[in-house]
This record gives C-alpha cells, sequence and structure tokens, in this order.
C-alpha cells in the first residue's frame, strides 16, 4: 500500500468529513504526518476518506490515541493515553456518533463515564444511520 506525507494533499470537506484529494483524485493507501523528523500521525485513506486505524503518536514516540473510522466518520473503539503509555480515555463511536466513553484517573479508576441516552436527537440519528445502511 502507498504511503504519502500528509502536507502532499488538497484536503476538503464534505458536510463534517474530510476528503484527501492527491493531484485531483481521491487517495487510497497511508498518510502520515512528521514533526521534527518523526511521524505523529498516520491513518488509512480509501477513495479520499478515512477508513480504517488512525493513530497518532506523541514525540517520544508513545502512541497518544488510537481510533477506527469507516467512511471518514469515528466508528468503533477510540483509545487516547498518557504520555507515560497508560489509558487515559477511551470511547465508542458508531456513523460518528459516541455511544459511550470513560475518562480514567492517573490511577486506572473511572472518573467520569457516559453512555447514550436513547432519547436524544443523537440516538435518533444513529437509527436513521442504521436503518439507511441496512436498507
Amino acid at each position: 500500500m502507498r504511503r504519502t506525507e500528509l502536507n502532499e494533499f488538497d484536503i476538503k470537506l464534505e458536510g463534517q468529513v474530510e476528503v484527501f484529494f492527491l493531484n485531483s483524485e481521491k487517495y487510497k493507501g497511508i498518510v502520515y504526518e512528521i514533526l521534527d523528523g518523526k511521524v505523529v500521525s498516520e491513518f488509512e485513506v480509501v477513495e479520499g476518506l478515512k477508513n480504517g486505524y488512525e493513530r497518532i503518536f506523541f514525540q517520544n514516540g508513545i502512541i497518544e490515541s488510537e481510533s477506527f473510522y469507516k467512511k471518514g466518520l469515528l466508528d468503533g473503539l477510540t483509545k487516547n493515553y498518557c504520555i507515560t503509555g497508560e489509558l487515559q480515555e477511551e470511547a465508542f463511536f458508531e456513523f460518528g456518533i459516541c455511544l459511550w466513553y470513560k475518562l480514567y484517573d492517573e490511577k486506572g479508576y473511572i472518573k467520569e463515564k457516559f453512555d447514550i441516552d436513547k432519547n436524544s436527537s443523537d440516538y435518533k440519528l444513529l437509527e436513521a444511520f442504521r436503518k439507511y445502511e441496512t436498507d
């Protein structure tokens, strides 16, 4: 799979989703970003949209966050870490909508928690996306 540096792209917004173009074509491959000679992020792109894993790194090379995208939207488990490598937060997304998250303290205990309210407008939107995808 080809790898291309982020600064080579023309990035356009379609709605709230970034679309990656290289030489006026929607890109397919790995995108990476370099800062001070080190890779600080990399993600997969298919048909111009983030589709697959994204990893962001601290300058010391430790993973800062791991996320999964589907058609340009967060979809699946996302994890954020402290610079020392401990899990700081995790969340689960579907169609870019957060279904739940947990924020941890420095000892690993949950200090904040969220679950989507099934009566919320976000949940109703999620149900519409799910229905649309299965039709």
